[in-house]
């Protein structure tokens, strides 16, 4: 089952449900990254993460998996050259709407890879997806969904004001049953 949550500033900005979700214009580079590094793998510990795209893991960091993963798996969409990032008066980065919007759309994009990659693992885990974007950067990031262990406050996504969030979670349906609910 594949679960999309967003914020109403990402459903906005994307304009859902009246357009939909299909992302145009999208940069190939991370996709091509994901594809041609090695799918995703485990380590020792039994963190997830993507040969040729992920950063080093540091498990010494985090108290549990999914803050490590979310560290290592996480890429800055704004280093993009399709995303334009001005300074301002005081020296901090501003991004406009327009590629803001760009960012969540590349995002929705590599959430479709990863869920494909996480598939053809043995165990077929469950997978959460996050872009985050704001007025001074955006993110993409992915770890196995584990009871107990969160990154964001999925029950309250609006919480996050000045973010446009969205989120994608895919479970394969042998392992409905062990999904995490949002926190409650």
């Amino acid at each position: 089952m594949i679960t999309v949550r967003m914020n109403d500033a990402a459903a906005e900005a994307l304009g859902f449900p009246d357009s939909g979700l299909m992302p145009t214009g999208v940069d190939a580079a991370d996709p091509q990254r994901l594809l041609l590094g090695g799918g995703i793998v485990r380590d020792d510990s039994g963190a997830l993460f993507a040969p040729g795209y992920s950063h080093e893991l540091s498990p010494h960091r985090h108290t549990d998996l999914t803050g490590v993963e979310c560290d290592a798996n996480s890429r800055h969409l704004d280093d993009h050259p399709d995303v334009a990032v001005s300074i301002d008066h005081a020296g901090r980065p501003r991004i406009g709407r327009d590629h803001r919007i760009h960012m969540l759309r590349q995002g929705i994009v590599l959430s479709g890879i990863v869920h494909t990659l996480a598939r053809r693992l043995p165990d077929r885990p469950p997978v959460r997806c996050i872009t985050a974007t704001d007025e001074t950067n955006g993110t993409f990031r992915f770890h196995q969904i584990r009871p107990g262990e969160e990154w964001l406050r999925l029950d309250d996504l609006d919480g996050y004001a000045d973010e446009m969030i969205v989120v994608i979670d895919a479970v394969p349906p042998d392992r409905d049953a062990d999904r995490v609910q949002p926190n409650g």
